[in-house]
């Protein structure tokens, strides 16, 4: 690991880049590499099987694990809904 190098840096190098502030972001994360991440995202979205610090963090925590193709069901459900009558 290089020091002071994290995903939330490696993410706020690109919003910089792009002009984008980090409360317009969502990020989903499971463990302890994801917290800084976390503190940055405006939309924090915790896996099912996430470590007890993440959890804390998120606003949101999927209902399937990451090895239930958690990300791929928790971003269908919230942004292609199925329309039910």
């Amino acid at each position: 690991m290089v020091a002071d190098v994290n995903k939330a840096t490696g993410i706020q190098a690109i919003l910089n880049k792009l002009d984008i502030d980090p409360k317009e972001i969502l990020v989903m994360g499971d463990s302890h590499n994801d917290i800084e991440m976390f503190k940055l995202a405006g939309q924090t979205v915790a896996m099912q099987n996430a470590v007890s610090e993440v959890k804390l963090l998120a606003d949101e925590i999927t209902i399937h694990t990451c090895d239930d193709e958690g990300v791929y069901h928790h971003l269908n459900e919230r942004f292609f809904p199925i329309e039910r009558s």
